[in-house]
């Protein structure tokens, strides 16, 4: 089982590039939630001393979240568009 949480903060070197125009994107942050866990089992089967299996089944659930927080200086349509793309949220 395991959890992320990471944020990250763009500074002024971090620019987006629409239709020719450029961005400035420093104070916007990104913030990343991960959930994972795993699981499984299974029995082990001996034949005699020297020869087992052990035949397992395992399954495995994880889920994401990414949302983009924009400074201000993001114009609107440009943050609904790269939701839109499906890059942010």
């Amino acid at each position: 089982m395991g959890y992320l949480t990471a944020k990250r903060n763009f500074t002024a070197a971090d620019v987006y590039t629409y239709h020719g125009t450029t961005y400035d994107l420093n104070g916007a942050d990104n913030k990343f939630h991960d959930f994972s866990i795993q699981f499984g089992g299974g029995p082990r089967l001996w034949f005699n001393n020297n020869f087992s299996i052990a035949p397992t089944v395992m399954g495995m659930y994880g889920h994401t979240e990414n949302s983009f927080y924009p400074n201000g200086t993001v114009p609107p349509a440009v943050h609904t568009q790269t939701r839109q793309l499906g890059l942010v949220d």
